[in-house]
């Protein structure tokens, strides 16, 4: 790709079309004119994953709510799904950080916390439906 791109100590000051280039693209010339990205692109990813959690976490919630005989009460599955809001939280930040840092790679930072979450919940959604058949 193409532009004309004048640089600056703190990154990119002015690149001319940069409205109509993705990110990536900027990411990666920024990249090649010898800037750090890792964050940059860490938080890509993760703004990409991230809506998942809008599907994962309420279906995570209904499992536990609709599974219910361990649980005496509905204020325990209602604080054993605000836990699993707390978790799903610290865990993005944490895999966020290490991204941030170089310790895991942008992609693994971003996609791993939904996808982790996500095999939670097919065994979650795998043990109701046994239940449900029983």
């Amino acid at each position: 790709v193409q532009t004309d791109c004048r640089l600056h100590e703190q990154g990119i000051q002015q690149c001319r079309g940069s409205r109509d280039l993705p990110l990536r693209t900027l990411t990666y010339v920024a990249n090649d004119s010898g800037l750090e990205t890792t964050a940059y692109r860490t938080d890509l990813q993760n703004r990409m994953a991230s809506p998942f959690a809008c599907f994962l976490l309420p279906f995570l919630a209904l499992c536990y709510c609709s599974i219910g005989p361990p649980f005496p009460r509905p204020a325990t599955a209602c604080l054993i799904c605000i836990a699993i809001a707390v978790g799903h939280a610290l865990v993005s930040g944490v895999a966020t950080s290490m991204g941030h840092s170089g310790m895991l790679s942008p992609v693994v930072a971003g996609w791993g916390p939904p996808i982790l979450f996500g095999a939670w919940a097919a065994v979650m959604g795998s043990r109701l439906r046994l239940d449900l058949l029983r």
